[in-house]
């Protein structure tokens, strides 16, 4: 039996909402306007379209925004594109509804993009790992398959099972959860805020250790 094709809806691009949350500011512009000619000149077109959250009246993106950024400056320039071999009409975008995807497919297209975009923060690379990890583990829970190990998320994350992706993967795994952390919210880098996690937790330690043989003594 057959799937049944997800519907696609073509959204005034405008009526996109971006959660806060998602917004960055140092998009590479001129990887931005490469991705804008491929998608307008390329005899493919857009391949995939993005991928909306319907939430009231508003059309609100899950994954896809360096997409529809792309095609802003389609449209802002005057051009046209096409998608699934046909033109698209001028000022719309193709969208899927995340309603129509299962839970975990929904977690995948929210992961999909944080994981793949370039340019991202040290906190926003731990987070999507550690969300991603989090998301593995819970497929294998319900398959009754073996949890993933480090080694199988840096290869799926970084494309290599070396050492040193797979210390980035458990240093990024516990760092993710810290990110409320004060002090780890002004390092600089993943190692950085790591190291200050570690002095964090060596100083408790020595604290606890002074308590207990003060009450000792």
């Amino acid at each position: 039996e057959t799937e049944e094709p997800m519907t696609q809806l073509f959204v005034n691009i405008d009526e996109i909402k971006i959660p806060e949350y998602r917004q960055r500011r140092d998009f590479d512009q001129e990887k931005l306007a490469e991705l804008a000619e491929s998608i307008q000149y390329s005899k493919a077109g857009l391949q995939h379209a993005i991928v909306v959250r319907i939430v009231g009246d508003d059309y609100v993106l899950v994954s896809g925004e360096r997409r529809l950024r792309a095609i802003k400056d389609i449209y802002e320039l005057g051009g046209v594109f096409s998608y699934a071999n046909k033109d698209v009409v001028a000022g719309f975008i193709p969208c899927t509804n995340i309603g129509e995807l299962d839970e975990v497919s929904a977690l995948e297209a929210e992961l999909d993009e944080n994981i793949r975009r370039a340019n991202l923060t040290w906190q926003e690379s731990a987070q999507a790992t550690s969300d991603l990890r989090a998301l593995r583990c819970k497929q294998a829970e319900a398959k009754g398959d073996a949890i993933p190990t480090t080694l199988d998320i840096a290869e799926e994350v970084y494309g290599s099972r070396a050492p040193t992706q797979q210390n980035t993967v458990r240093k990024e795994t516990i760092v993710a959860r810290h990110l409320d952390n004060t002090e780890v919210q002004k390092a600089k880098t993943l190692d950085e805020a790591f190291k200050i996690l570690v002095r964090q937790e060596q100083k408790a330690k020595n604290q606890e250790v002074a308590e207990r043989v003060g009450a000792t003594y």
